[in-house]
């Protein structure tokens, strides 16, 4: 019989043990809050090999994509706690000075008037239509699943449909993204698929700009972008291009666009090396 003091050590291994193996069971990523520029953040709590899935969810809803109403009414339908989920997502306030606000409040005025009496029963007032509206359309994602809720089974669902995954919307954008996501998957599910290595403790993040954004110049990603009231400061953005290099054919170097602010710089230096040109690539 073992003294207690060894039964006590090893039921300790033990649950260190367990510990270990279930938490490389997690196929997700972890939500931290933070009190940085980037706010709430995804990060890794394991490391990810390339083609890995990082993060797998069903959506929250499903609704036709030029149709304001029918997401409203979608939402309405939900559970109380799948309405809180959606509510707490990122969202710019309903008295932000944008073009896109102002639109989405005229969409809010219309869908209001249009559903008047469910409106008032549900205690629901014209901005709050409008507050759920800008949440929809800075969350919401393409949706080509299968078996969608709402959708008979087996039939397959094209993009002329938008969905919102609470969990993946989390997810911040990045102009040199380390996942990648698709819901064109036979159970419907969003799908983040690791892009690269992703190592334990480093953020999630995905292009707002699909693969377009790998070819595009820092300038036409910002200018796409600023349809969603949103700048990038990624450190592509803000640092050295080094997804869009072209190797010199005259001395084989990889030369990569700097900032504008940088090219200037170095153009007012008058330094050599065709700093300036670069930003002309």
């Amino acid at each position: 019989m073992l003294p207690v003091a060894s039964l006590t050590h090893l039921l300790l291994v033990s649950s260190v043990l367990l510990l270990l193996f279930v938490s490389n069971l997690r196929a997700e990523p972890v939500v931290i809050d933070t009190h940085s520029a980037r706010g709430r953040i995804t990060v890794a709590d394991r490391n990810y090999e390339v083609g890995e899935e990082v993060l797998a969810e069903a959506a929250s809803l499903v609704w036709p994509a030029n149709s304001d109403s029918s997401f409203v009414l979608k939402f309405l339908e939900g559970g109380e706690e799948e309405r809180e989920a959606i509510l707490q997502l990122a969202h710019l306030p309903t008295d932000a000075k944008t073009e896109r606000i102002a639109r989405l409040r005229a969409a809010a005025e219309e869908v209001y008037d249009s559903m008047r009496e469910r409106m008032e029963a549900a205690g629901w007032e014209e901005e709050d239509v409008h507050r759920l509206l800008i949440i929809k359309d800075t969350n919401c994602f393409p949706f080509y699943g299968r078996r969608a809720s709402g959708y008979e089974e087996g039939t397959s669902v094209g993009a002329d449909r938008l969905a919102l995954f609470p969990r993946c919307a989390k997810v911040n954008h990045s102009c040199r993204p380390n996942v990648m996501f698709s819901s064109q998957t036979e159970d419907g599910k969003l799908r983040l698929i690791a892009m690269r290595r992703i190592e334990r403790g480093e953020e999630v993040t995905f292009s707002y700009l699909g693969e377009d954004g790998d070819v595009m110049s820092r300038e036409e990603r910002r200018e796409r972008m600023r349809g969603k009231d949103f700048l990038c400061s990624c450190a592509r953005c803000e640092g050295v291009d080094d997804v869009r290099g072209i190797r010199c054919p005259a001395c084989g170097i990889i030369r990569y666009p700097l900032p504008e602010t940088a090219a200037k710089e170095e153009e007012e230096a008058g330094s050599a090396g065709g700093v300036v040109e670069r930003e002309k690539w």
